[in-house]
């Protein structure tokens, strides 16, 4: 079933992130398309806590370490979670979008966590919509999420003004939790049906 949508004062909000995101990475010619399973490479990441979390990666083509790449971290549903490092990568994504079987290839890195079964990106009932972040810690998948990212953009020459997110259904949650969660972070988020803290809007409002 659907989880609850984001306000619809939201919507112009989101189609403008939505564009900075699509605008952020420069595509360059591909001899054909591909999909997220060929391209982006099966990762484990170990968390501080030793908590174990699936994800894939992907890699820009040729590679430059003298150049600065944009990054973007997906999140998956509720229908993906597991630890097959298979299910948050299938079917049509965001992934797939700039993976694209179309001939696109985009410049930029994509990492796709993926949450395990019975557990969440953000620890709050689904169906009460938005929650108060000050009250709801941060969950230990999105936790390793976190640090995830920090230690792909210290790996890898990462522009730190182009850092953004995405996600839907429980993955929206999730890119409302980082963002809030790491105001200062990310250029712009694309969440797609999930809910947040209102109180903690103005945090964001340059994102």
């Amino acid at each position: 079933s659907a989880l609850p949508s984001v306000p619809e004062k939201t919507s112009a909000a989101l189609a403008a992130a939505a564009l900075c995101l699509t605008a952020a990475f420069s595509p360059v010619s591909a001899a054909s398309g591909t999909t997220p399973r060929l391209a982006m490479t099966k990762e484990q990441f170990t968390a501080s806590d030793g908590f174990a979390l699936p994800y894939r990666l992907y890699v820009p083509e040729g590679y430059d370490a003298s150049k600065q790449y944009p990054l973007m971290i997906y999140f998956h549903g509720a229908g993906e979670r597991g630890t097959d490092n298979e299910k948050q990568v299938g079917g049509i994504t965001m992934c797939s979008r700039l993976l694209s079987s179309q001939g696109i290839d985009y410049e930029c890195f994509i990492i796709a966590p993926q949450c395990p079964e019975n557990m969440q990106w953000v620890n709050t009932p689904w169906v009460n919509g938005s929650y108060s972040l000050d009250q709801v810690p941060i969950s230990t998948p999105m936790k390793a999420a976190c640090e995830l990212l920090d230690e792909t953009r210290e790996t890898y020459s990462i522009d730190a003004k182009r850092i953004y997110a995405s996600g839907y259904s429980m993955g929206g949650f999730a890119t409302w939790d980082i963002v809030m969660r790491n105001p200062n972070t990310f250029a712009a988020a694309v969440p797609v049906c999930g809910s947040a803290d209102p109180n903690k809007a103005a945090t964001i409002k340059n994102t």
